[in-house]
């Protein structure tokens, strides 16, 4: 894989020889040899999550570029990620992110495209678009406020997901949830009206070592998945207790 810097100067080198050769090169060569298999027409990707590129075709021993392409309607045709470099291995597993140019990705529409180094052969894959997250209310310690919690504490801390008319928390991928700066994993959860308005709430159960959070922290974050494969996340207020003094509090 290049470095980032090396990328942005990379992407639109191969991108730019790339159209080059199949406005010059001979016709034998524009039939390329590679089939991009996954992900297939159609999917949905993720930001934040691991992506499979598995493509066909092509010598062994070549060298191979994996981009990602900006298709979005009203959007430059643009290579905007340098996913894979290496030997022609027919995979690469690459890491969706949650920032690329022309303010994507959220709702864009992207392709990703196989080439020998040298230009000889190419070729695009399928269509795909990406998801963006959902945004969920949480409540930590349902009940309380302020949410106090003591970071030494060897306990545990309850946190709710709410659920809203267009929210069904029965969507959530329990397994998938985490939870503070150090992605605390549940220990439990409970579908249960944590706030008492009628709509069933996720209960979830953590422990307070596992979650990360150090004293002065005033808010704390949850991330998890739906059953559909998009991002959830939700953030709380806290306050944290039995913390030393500064200093030049004493």
């Amino acid at each position: 894989m290049k470095s980032m810097p090396m990328l942005l100067r990379a992407v639109p080198t191969v991108l730019g020889l790339a159209i080059a050769s199949l406005c010059h090169a001979p016709a034998a060569l524009a039939q390329s040899p590679f089939q991009i298999t996954s992900p297939p027409a159609g999917s949905v990707l993720t930001p934040g999550l691991p992506v499979t590129v598995l493509w066909t075709g092509g010598d062994p021993a070549w060298s191979v570029d994996v981009v990602l392409i900006e298709i979005t309607p009203g959007l430059p045709f643009a290579a905007v990620a340098l996913v894979a470099n290496g030997p022609n291995q027919g995979t690469a597993t690459w890491t969706f992110p949650s920032s690329l140019p022309y303010d994507g990705p959220c709702g864009h529409s992207y392709q990703f495209y196989v080439q020998e180094v040298r230009q000889i052969t190419w070729t695009y894959g399928p269509r795909l678009t990406v998801a963006c997250g959902i945004a969920v209310a949480i409540d930590v310690k349902p009940g309380s406020f302020p949410n106090s919690i003591n970071p030494r504490s060897h306990g545990v801390v309850h946190v709710a997901i709410l659920g809203t008319a267009t929210f069904d928390v029965s969507a959530v991928d329990v397994s998938s949830v985490r939870f503070g700066p150090k992605s605390a994993a549940p220990l439990r959860s409970v579908i249960e009206d944590a706030n008492e308005d009628g709509t069933p709430d996720l209960v979830l159960t953590f422990r307070t070592p596992d979650a990360g959070i150090e004293c002065g922290d005033t808010a704390v974050s949850l991330s998890g998945l739906s059953n559909s494969g998009q991002t959830l996340k939700g953030t709380d207020s806290i306050r944290t207790v039995g913390c030393p003094k500064p200093a030049d509090e004493e």
